[in-house]
């Protein structure tokens, strides 16, 4: 396949490239230093967003000699003898043959290469991973001729599972960075499993919001401390005090001579928005964030994770602060949002010294739950492991925050989640618990990242920590309608059709004895089924 290249025709360029088709749309011509490291029959998409269309060409020839006169230059195609004339002065041109040329709808989204003009997408130049392979993805939405789409899935599949490290763009693949950072922490003497760090990685990627719950001990602290040092990103802890009410103790405050006093969050948030870091990672952990209730000093940070979109490349947010709560002097602050480099992470026990969630909290996260707890020894000869280094930002960084940025392939691929989805609403409407389409577009999202390590995480297990994680923890409550709705979930998880009503918890944990599918989901159903019968209430929580 060779080089492949995407290549942007930008809004200052598109005059001259109306001008540069052949008059049978079969020849394409353009500068000839943007190609000069590519060869002949080597691959370009290219793509006009404001001349309206896209086109698929191949290098025919190079070195076109030009006459540039007075800010102009002309040309002429040697074999078809056709004249060109263009603005600006441009010493040599390339010809492409067009293989497949497509108009693009009005409100087509397309991922812009920012200041670039290219990027390469197959060969031995690429750099960039993730952008890359949601351009692929809206050009295979788009385009239909089977060189096309041969030529982009070659492509993805170079670029999927992969990741730059080093400053000298090496790539390592996204279930090998996996694997080990797994045996980066099993060295330091943590035994979390090989899945569950499978699984807060793509919780980190599908959200950069993760809440890690648990009994006490259980090492919620250390996941985030030892993940973060095993790709060397930067870590900043902040334990929260019972007292907080409201954001000031965690963003900041004006004080008495007009000034602004920066908190952690804030100081740290402004140095991961610094151009020079846009590649770096950067994590904040809030350790037992549940001290204090989460909506009273959290709620106004919630929100602006929510304006999460795409511009230029990049994925920004509201801005974080009012030039109202910063000082004269103190208004560059008012430019910062919540960066796309940026990981927040908070910790909770659930016990009688903590508040409870909201389900506007939950909507808005993946809530992890760390209660296994193996107390016999492991091995504690493991060899030491490495941190890896420069590990770039496009490891953790998101490839999709809305889902009008799905492409057709990733919707038809996501036909049984959405069944899925489908299924277990209908059951949870009868109680009023049913989810929304925040909740629905993250668990896409999670698992399409799945994809990227398939080989640590199957797609069911997949399925069953999202389960467990968006949908279970809006379960609670005292009413028969509670119950009913858990002994139906358990009925439709575990195909256990002749469960039913009457069923009590040790009848159904006889049923289940040897159901293997969805076990992280249906184990957590009996402990909230049997807390109903033992409390006559129940909930997700311990």
């Amino acid at each position: 396949m060779g080089n492949t290249k995407i290549y942007e025709i930008k809004t200052r360029a598109n005059q001259n490239a109306s001008v540069l088709f052949s008059k049978d749309k079969r020849n394409f011509y353009w500068n000839h230093a943007q190609f000069q490291s590519m060869d002949l029959g080597e691959h370009v998409f290219f793509v006009n967003k404001t001349g309206g269309y896209v086109f698929h060409a191949v290098i025919d020839k190079k070195e076109i000699s030009t006459t540039v006169n007075n800010g102009s230059t002309k040309f002429k195609d040697p074999d078809t003898q056709d004249n060109y004339t263009v603005d600006g002065e441009w010493p040599q041109f390339i010809r492409l043959n067009i293989i497949e040329y497509k108009e693009i709808p009005a409100d087509w989204y397309w991922l812009s290469l920012g200041n670039s003009e290219s990027t390469y997408i197959g060969g031995n130049n690429v750099q960039t991973i993730e952008n890359n392979v949601l351009r692929i993805k809206k050009l295979l939405g788009l385009l239909t001729d089977n060189r096309s789409r041969d030529i982009l899935l070659s492509c993805e599949q170079q670029l999927t599972n992969q990741v730059s490290i080093g400053t000298g763009g090496a790539i390592m693949p996204f279930s090998l960075m996996v694997k080990n950072i797994h045996k980066y922490i099993a060295a330091k003497g943590f035994q979390f499993s090989l899945e569950d760090i499978a699984n807060y990685y793509l919780c980190l990627k599908t959200k950069p919001f993760v809440i890690l719950a648990g009994i006490s001990g259980t090492g919620k602290t250390q996941l985030v401390r030892l993940f973060a040092e095993a790709i060397n990103a930067k870590l900043e802890p902040i334990p929260v005090k019972p007292d907080w009410t409201d954001n000031t103790d965690l963003v900041g405050y004006k004080n008495l001579q007009g000034s602004f006093e920066g908190k952690k969050l804030i100081n740290i948030i402004a140095e991961a928005c610094k151009e020079e870091n846009a590649n770096k990672v950067f994590f904040v952990l809030l350790d037992e964030m549940n001290l204090a209730r989460v909506e009273h000093y959290f709620s106004d940070f919630l929100s602006v994770i929510e304006t999460r979109q795409k511009d230029d490349g990049r994925i920004v947010t509201d801005k974080i602060l009012h030039k109202t709560e910063v000082g004269q002097n103190d208004q560059e602050l008012c430019k910062l949002y919540f960066p796309d480099n940026f990981y927040l992470v908070g910790t909770v026990n659930m016990d009688e010294t903590t508040h409870p969630f909201s389900r506007k909290v939950l909507d808005r996260a993946n809530s992890i739950e760390l209660n296994e707890v193996h107390l016999k020894w492991h091995n504690t000869d493991l060899p030491e492991v490495e941190p890896l280094n420069d590990v770039e930002n496009d490891f953790l960084k998101a490839s999709y925050v809305l889902s009008r940025e799905l492409s057709t392939e990733d919707k038809n691929s996501l036909s049984p989640v959405l069944e899925k989805l489908v299924e277990l609403n209908d059951i949870l409407k009868k109680a009023d618990l049913q989810f929304g389409y925040r909740v629905r577009d993250e668990i896409c999202f999670y698992m399409l990242y799945r994809k990227n390590i398939y080989d640590i995480l199957p797609f069911e297990t997949a399925l069953d920590f999202q389960i467990m994680q968006k949908i279970l923890p809006r379960i609670q409550g005292s009413s028969q309608r509670i119950k009913r709705v858990i002994i139906e979930l358990i009925k439709h998880l575990s195909g256990k059709n002749d469960i039913n009503d009457s069923y009590n918890y040790d009848a159904i944990e006889e049923a289940l004895s040897n159901v293997v599918t969805y076990p992280k989901s249906l184990s957590k159903l009996l402990f909230m089924l049997r807390r109903f019968e033992d409390d006559g209430f129940t909930s997700f929580w311990l």
